[in-house]
């Protein structure tokens, strides 16, 4: 693969004016957006090599469930057998996420694969530890990743295949990812990546703080 060099990047996943957007670009940050990276995930030739009924899609907390909206529910019904795990997944300054969570709650006996659908791959953590903890649940089975947006550095050690819409950053350097709607939604999180990134730019915090205001700005997603 081809290694894709890029500083910063932001998955435009809410609602923006093009004021907003013209800000981002500005600022020097590649804009990913959810459609185009959704109709590239559905077209991924690897799904031809999965039978449905022996294939467990497996979406981990909030990121992926926003992947799942974004796909359209004639590609989900081709796939009868989806579970969703919560995951919590919390920041210490100057450290990597940690993630909390993810365990089936019923067993999936006879199945060949598990397919894990996120939004974002990057340390490969959460993929991990999905995998050691629902092994027993799924047993002999498989594990692969789809995702929108991977790191060229994540650890997926362990999983049969990795499948990203998007890889970025290097194989020794990880760059800052994160999408729109999280900021927006979560101050805390929007406040740690401000001052990593943006530590002298108050427009950034200026248009979240606009957009969390505006009634109009919402979650963007088509099906």
């Amino acid at each position: 693969m081809e290694e894709k060099m890029s500083e910063k990047v932001i998955i435009a996943d809410y609602s923006v004016d093009s004021d907003a957007m013209s800000l981002l670009t500005n600022l020097g940050l590649d804009i990913l957006f959810p459609e185009e990276m959704t109709r590239r995930l559905i077209l991924w030739e690897g799904w031809n090599n999965f039978n449905p009924n022996q294939t467990l899609l497996l979406f981990p907390g909030n990121g992926a469930e926003i992947v799942k909206r974004y796909l359209s529910v004639e590609w989900l019904a081709r796939w009868p057998w989806q579970a969703s795990v919560g995951i919590s997944r919390f920041w210490r300054d100057g450290e990597a996420p940690q993630s909390i969570g993810g365990s089936l709650t019923r067993s999936y006996l006879g199945f060949k694969h598990v397919i894990v659908i996120d939004d974002v791959v990057s340390s490969g953590g959460t993929a991990r530890q999905l995998r050691r903890l629902n092994e027993p649940w799924v047993p002999g089975a498989k594990w692969h990743v789809a995702t929108w947006v991977a790191q060229y550095a994540a650890a997926t050690k362990g999983f049969e295949s990795v499948f990203a819409t998007e890889w970025v950053g290097s194989k020794d350097r990880k760059i800052p990812i994160n999408s729109l709607s999280t900021l927006v939604e979560n101050r805390k999180i929007a406040l740690s990546y401000i001052n990593k990134n943006f530590p002298f730019e108050p427009a950034f915090n200026q248009m979240l703080e606009r957009l969390r205001g505006d009634s109009n700005m919402s979650l963007c997603v088509t099906t």
